[in-house]
């Protein structure tokens, strides 16, 4: 991957699609110093002047509101990277093959200017596109741009069945901001075909670089203020790519080594190069003290003292291969094991997580066709504070279960990731007791349950140090009506419940200088 060229490309099509989206607003009557009124007029609605179909005065309507919402810079950052994300998709896909009519749709694989779905457009079949209108354009000769147009909205549109976290059915105000040049030399979807090779979409990978390098500029700006960190700003200033090896190190460490204990001859150990196997360690007798917070058993306990430390400091000693560790989690299937990442971001813990799994169900026999589909349902979960990178998450991992089998695009067998949003939720006073006491859930709603649900009121700050304060007694949630009950309790060496998940954090070192992820992770339980 040529992430120098992404790291040039992505600021400048951030500003690009800005730009287009600014443009295309004002085309509209909607800049952010004026709002011109829509006059409506039998079947036509009058803008500024221009006249546009009727229908164009309820999509208007709704970009209106949504300036007025969120303010119209912050609406046009936030509809120029939809329509990004959108199109990176489609480039994806098309490099990959997943699009069902088998033609690109940004570009031609001839290396032609025309798209090649233009070209085959009359034989193209997509959701909304009537055949006689891609006929008469295609007869005009001069309505190529308009053909092209629609041929996108309608890919976007069949692309909503399988991924509509993406692609929202366009009928909307985003429609209105689609640009009409699509097809000139300089335009928005030729500078991506340019610059986002095909050797670069070899892996799902590219999605995560080309976001951290498209907020770039952002979290250069936001930084350099030099003050209080808006809410609204928190996820450019904290988002970082993870690179390869150090989320290889975290999950085969993590969830490698929880399949390992279950399954001590799995050969899952000889697709993990980053795995420390705690038998194979040469420590110091002085960094002894260490292996005690590890967890990690040794042969002789006396070597712990400082005493003997003092004296033995040249001498090596290694985790004992005599005592089998069993303060373990107990998996019995890979259906039982959830593992979540409470800080998301693109998905890259979460896209390798998903390798692994795939290996494990196939150690196990399952199915390669129905593997996918069981991973997303029970095994892989995620939390993010930012809407775009939920959304890349989930678009990342849907490649991934598209990887591993062409029928996943299929409608009974796609399954959408567990990728949430968290999302900032306050209460009226009283609104929470009043509704507890009217539906009589006072044994549910206990005062662990009320102060997590009040530390949403923060979500958006608060995101992943949100947790559920312990209780001595069953938890409040096994008995919540929701399908994801999560809480969160110490991780050390994959220990202690079943049914529960692993959560990978990044690795620190301890005073003694041995790096280690194991007293970092954490638990993550799912009843029911």
């Amino acid at each position: 991957m040529n992430r120098t060229k992404l790291k040039n490309y992505a600021p400048q099509a951030r500003r690009d699609f800005i730009q287009a989206m600014t443009d295309r607003a004002a085309y509209y009557g909607l800049t952010a110093k004026k709002t011109e009124p829509v006059v409506e007029k039998g079947d036509v609605a009058v803008i500024g002047g221009r006249s546009f179909p009727v229908a164009v005065a309820k999509k208007r309507k709704a970009l209106e509101d949504r300036i007025k919402k969120h303010g119209f810079e912050q609406a046009m950052e936030a509809m120029a990277y939809t329509w990004f994300n959108r199109l990176v998709a489609i480039r994806y896909m098309e490099i990959k093959g997943y699009l069902d009519h088998g033609y690109r749709v940004l570009s031609h694989p001839e290396g032609k200017p025309t798209p090649e779905i233009l070209q085959h457009a009359e034989h193209v079949e997509l959701p909304g596109l009537k055949p006689e209108t891609v006929i008469d354009l295609k007869l005009d000769g001069n309505k190529d741009a308009e053909l092209y147009r629609l041929l996108l909205i309608a890919q976007c549109n069949a692309l909503h069945r399988i991924m509509p976290f993406v692609f929202p059915r366009i009928d909307d105000e985003t429609e209105l901001l689609l640009p009409d040049n699509l097809l000139h030399s300089d335009s928005l979807t030729r500078k991506l075909v340019a610059e986002i090779a095909e050797e670069d979409c070899e892996s799902v990978e590219i999605l995560g670089w080309l976001y951290q390098f498209y907020i770039a500029e952002k979290k250069d700006t936001v930084m350099a203020r030099k003050s209080a960190v808006p809410t609204a700003d928190i996820p450019a200033v904290t988002q970082l790519f993870t690179p390869h090896w150090i989320v290889r190190y975290l999950v085969e460490n993590s969830l490698g080594r929880l399949w390992l204990l279950n399954r001590p001859q799995s050969k899952l150990r000889e697709h993990m190069p980053y795995y420390i196997d705690p038998c194979t360690l040469d420590i110091p007798v002085r960094d002894l003290s260490s292996l005690r917070s590890l967890d990690i058993p040794v042969r002789d306990s006396s070597l712990f003292s400082a005493e003997n430390a003092e004296h033995t400091t040249d001498r090596n000693v290694h985790p004992t291969e005599e005592i089998e560790e069993t303060d373990f989690l107990k998996i019995t299937k890979p259906e039982e094991i959830r593992l979540l990442d409470p800080a998301v971001g693109s998905g890259h813990m979460l896209t390798y997580a998903f390798d692994l799994l795939t290996l494990i169900y196939e150690e196990e026999g399952y199915a390669p066709t129905e593997i996918p589909a069981l991973i997303l349902q029970h095994n892989l979960h995620g939390l993010e504070i930012c809407p775009r990178a939920a959304q890349l998450a989930e678009l990342a991992l849907v490649f991934k279960a598209r990887e591993k089998s062409r029928r996943f695009f299929q409608p009974e067998h796609i399954v959408r990731p567990a990728i949430i949003e968290l999302r900032e939720v306050r209460f009226a006073e009283n609104e929470l007791p009043d509704y507890i006491r009217a539906l009589g859930l006072g044994d549910i709603f206990n005062a662990p349950l009320l102060k997590l649900l009040h530390q949403f009121e923060e979500a958006k700050n608060f995101g992943s140090l949100i947790q559920r304060a312990s209780t001595n007694g069953p938890s409040p949630m096994s008995a919540a009506p929701s399908r994801g009950r999560i809480s969160a309790a110490s991780f050390s060496c994959a220990r202690r419940t079943s049914k529960s998940c692993v959560s990978s954090n990044k690795p620190r070192r301890s005073p003694s200088g041995i790096t280690s992820s194991w007293p970092i992770r954490r638990i993550w339980e799912r009843k029911g």
